[in-house]
């Protein structure tokens, strides 16, 4: 696999904050190696080597999802895990390579806090918050006057995709006049792999539902959508720790349906103010289910407490790229 089909860049198809927070090191001055699994060593246009093979010295050696054996027979300075996900069954580090931690830098309050419930040395490791960004050059704002009859979901299909055609279905029976869109593809989510068959089929059951399924599109086609779109539909049941399509929504101004009290989502997302919230969890089903149409359907009724959810989505302080890039760039210095 090479670097082009690993990883697509910021104008492509996704963006990825290890794609784009390492150019903007290598560009800052650093000297940047990204140790994946690529056939050919390759270089970035920002100079980022990626390859393979780790060379025999790093100031800092920043981990992603995998620790492993924690490359002990590197001669490393500095070690740092970069979570970009929760403990689970095939990410579940030993509590050794925890302990050998310099920092851990999270993307939410929510991350830490189940890292420091999950392992106690988590607790005791300098923690940094260092969210995702944007690139607000292409996400930023229109005013409420712009938005088209269109609901939009945009996010891997394992976030939400199964319970999307029976929430849309009783969204347009209660207010016809909307079309609905979901950009979603688990090609793009893993590269190389077969789909499931559980999950074409509910790509079938949107279509079936009347929502257009598109595969992804560039990111300056998809902050088009987002800004012209009434509301971004995410009914997850998955605790995100920090959602690109989340933080791309609200810069767009375009406020969010999404599910309250699972993780980081209500960071950004505040009740009545940029999106509504559910009380109610997935696991309460209909109930669930119910409610989210319910939350959806009073903002598209309301013209009021929409354009009132418009301009809180907007105002909303998210982080541009440059901002995230210079915040890995400082805490890189402190511990060189």
């Amino acid at each position: 696999m090479s670097v082009r089909d690993l990883l697509r860049g910021p104008r492509g198809g996704r963006v990825s904050s290890l794609l784009t927070v390492t150019n903007f090191l290598a560009d800052s001055g650093s000297t940047v190696h990204v140790l994946a699994n690529v056939e050919h060593q390759e270089h970035t246009d920002a100079g980022v080597l990626w390859s393979a093979s780790p060379e025999s010295h790093y100031d800092v050696v920043v981990f992603n999802r995998g620790i492993g054996d924690g490359l002990p027979d590197l001669d490393i300075k500095r070690r740092v895990l970069w979570v970009h996900d929760l403990p689970h069954s095939g990410f579940i580090p030993e509590p050794r390579m925890v302990r050998a931690l310099d920092c851990i830098v999270h993307m939410s309050d929510y991350s830490r806090w189940v890292w420091t419930k999950f392992y106690k040395h988590a607790a005791e490791t300098k923690s940094v918050r260092i969210p995702n960004g944007v690139d607000q050059n292409l996400f930023h704002p229109l005013n409420a006057a712009t938005k088209s009859a269109v609901c939009i979901y945009a996010s891997a299909p394992n976030r939400g995709l199964e319970r999307l055609p029976f929430i849309w279905e009783s969204i347009d029976s209660r207010r016809s006049g909307f079309r609905c869109k979901a950009y979603s593809n688990l090609k793009a989510l893993h590269p190389g792999e077969h789909e499931p068959s559980g999950e074409l089929e509910w790509f079938k059951s949107c279509e079936d539902a009347g929502i257009e399924r598109l595969d992804p599109i560039p990111q300056h086609d998809l902050a088009q959508e987002l800004r012209k779109a009434s509301l971004m539909l995410l009914p997850p049941d998955y605790p995100e720790i920090c959602s690109n399509a989340v933080l791309q929504s609200l810069a767009c101004g375009t406020p969010v349906i999404t599910t309250g009290g699972i993780g980081a989502t209500p960071e950004w997302v505040r009740h009545r103010k940029s999106g509504l919230l559910t009380e109610t969890k997935p696991h309460d089903y209909m109930a669930y289910q119910v409610e989210f149409v319910r939350n959806a359907v009073s903002v598209l009724e309301d013209g009021r407490l929409h354009r009132k959810l418009v301009r809180g989505a907007a105002s909303t302080y998210i982080h541009d790229w440059d901002e995230i890039g210079t915040k890995w760039l400082r805490l890189l210095k402190k511990l060189h």
